[in-house]
This record gives structure tokens, C-alpha cells and sequence, in this order.
């Protein structure tokens, strides 16, 4: 099972952080745009609030632009959804 969804990446953020809404998905990350440095944000902290493997995130279009498309192994859409949006609502009551 392979789900597909895409984010809007902000890099060189104060914070890593995502937020995911009715509207879409958006992820914050530090790194800079540079050599893939937020490219590899965005897999870690998409892996590490889904609770997978980085190894099972992909991102499969967008390589060099702000919206990206990623491919996660394992989970449905349904399922990648409902984490990344108590994820933001866990960020949120911080």
C-alpha cells in the first residue's frame, strides 16, 4: 500500500512544524533550499510524525519547487491524513 498527497514546503522557517487543514498540507522546516537540505527536512519530519521510516517517504514530484508531492509506503491516505492532522493539533496545544 502506497498513498500520495502533496505539501506546500516553507524552508528556512523558525521552526520545523506542519500543519494540515481542510485546505492542504503545509511544513515548515529550518534547513535552507540548498544542495536538498529541506528536501530531507521534509522527509524526516514527515516520517517522524506519520511514525515511519524515513526510508518510506518519498517525494516523487517537485524535487526543486515549493509544492511537493510525497509517496509514503505502508499507509493509507486516510491513515497519513488523520496522523499529520493530529500532529498539528498536538503542535498546536503546545
Amino acid at each position: 500500500m502506497k498513498c500520495e498527497f502533496d505539501v506546500k514546503v516553507v524552508p528556512k522557517s523558525s521552526a520545523n512544524k506542519i500543519e494540515a487543514t481542510e485546505t492542504g498540507i503545509k511544513v515548515w522546516v529550518t534547513a535552507p533550499p540548498v544542495d536538498g537540505q529541506a528536501n530531507r527536512a521534509v522527509v524526516r519530519l514527515v516520517a517522524d510524525r506519520l511514525g515511519v521510516a524515513p526510508s518510506r517517504v518519498e517525494i516523487v514530484r517537485g524535487h526543486v519547487w515549493k509544492t511537493k508531492t510525497l509517496a509514503v509506503e505502508g499507509l493509507s491516505l486516510e491513515q497519513a491524513i488523520s496522523a499529520l492532522q493530529g500532529s498539528s493539533e498536538r503542535e498546536k496545544g503546545k
